[in-house]
Order: C-alpha cells, then sequence, then structure tokens
C-alpha cells in the first residue's frame, strides 16, 4: 500500500498546496466545513448522501472511505482553504462501488487503482497545474489509473480540462452518474 504520513512534505511550485494532516483536528474540521459549503448548495443530493457523511448540525462532510486510506490535497489562499482534492489510495474499498460500477483492468497489465472521492475549488482555483502535480505524485507512487464519479455538470471540465473518458454513464434514483477514468502511465 501507498500511504502518505501526516508530516510528508510535498514537493511542489504551489506553495500554497497542502497535504492534510488528519490528526490536526483544526485542519480536519476546516476541511469538512469548506467541502460542505462546496455541497451543500446542491439541488439534489440524494447520490452524494449515499456516499458522504453529511453533518448538517455541524455544517461538514466526510467521505465514508477512512482518512487513513486517503491523500487530501488542500489549495490554500490567505490561510482559508479555496480547493481540494481527496484520493482514495488503499485499493480495498470504492466509492464508486456504491452506485453499482466497477472496473476490470486490461488482462495480464499491472494496475493500481486510485479514486478521486472529492474535487472542490472556488472560482475554479483548481487549475492544470495543481491536477498535473497531484497525478504526478499518484503516479510516482506506483498508481497506473485514477478513477471517480460525475454528476453531469462538471463533465466538461473532467473531459475537457483533465482528459477524462466516460466508462459507463448511468441513471442512479433518477440522476445521472458517469464513472470516469484518466490514464496515470
Amino acid at each position: 500500500m501507498s500511504h502518505v504520513s501526516a508530516e510528508e512534505k510535498i514537493d511542489t511550485d504551489l506553495p500554497n498546496l497542502q497535504l492534510l494532516n488528519t490528526s490536526d483536528l483544526t485542519a480536519l474540521n476546516n476541511y469538512e466545513e469548506r467541502f460542505y459549503k462546496a455541497y451543500i448548495h446542491l439541488e439534489k443530493q440524494n447520490l452524494i448522501r449515499k456516499i458522504w457523511e453529511f453533518d448538517d448540525t455541524y455544517a461538514r462532510i466526510k467521505t465514508k472511505i477512512s482518512y487513513s486510506d486517503q491523500m487530501v490535497f488542500n489549495l490554500h489562499e490567505r490561510d482559508s482553504i479555496i480547493g481540494a482534492i481527496a484520493f482514495n489510495v488503499a485499493e480495498r474499498e470504492f466509492q464508486f462501488s456504491e452506485y453499482g460500477f466497477c472496473f476490470s483492468p486490461q488482462p495480464k497489465e499491472k494496475t493500481r487503482i486510485c479514486e478521486i472521492l472529492t474535487l472542490f475549488s472556488e472560482k475554479n482555483k483548481i487549475d492544470k497545474r495543481l491536477w498535473g502535480q497531484t497525478c504526478q505524485m499518484l503516479a510516482d507512487r506506483g498508481f497506473t489509473d485514477l478513477l471517480a464519479t460525475s454528476a453531469p455538470r462538471p463533465m466538461s471540465l473532467y473531459k475537457r480540462v483533465f482528459r477524462f473518458k466516460v466508462i459507463e454513464c448511468s441513471i442512479i434514483d433518477g440522476e445521472t452518474r458517469y464513472f470516469i477514468h484518466f490514464d496515470l502511465r
């Protein structure tokens, strides 16, 4: 397994990129509160409420995938989180399976799978440099395939900017979800 310690330094030209220290409760709460603010405004929340744990009392969200199985990168501006991308790096359980999706790699091909659990930003601050650097960090750890699910609205970003390919599209409880793939090789 390719886990990351909370103290790991990030070698990047983005000085405001930080790896979330999940043992720091203040940092963790700030991340979960920003996560909540990014998604609470969505009109349809039935499907995301199946894969994430909403705490409406304290206005926080966390995924059902344990933090010990994640790498969470926060982008900061003036001590505030302006964006984040969380990856499931454990290769044990996958968020996408909650929607009935499964990934079948090519036979005889060495495959290591990771998954985007969430991606959010203020004012489109997640740029190609952040995307490129986090993908390179995953590839450096031996991951070959990056998977995610998406609602229709962000699909143009995933396809046009990040170059994801659609594996499958499904209607689940009346909502469209895409299962998408990015080759890290």
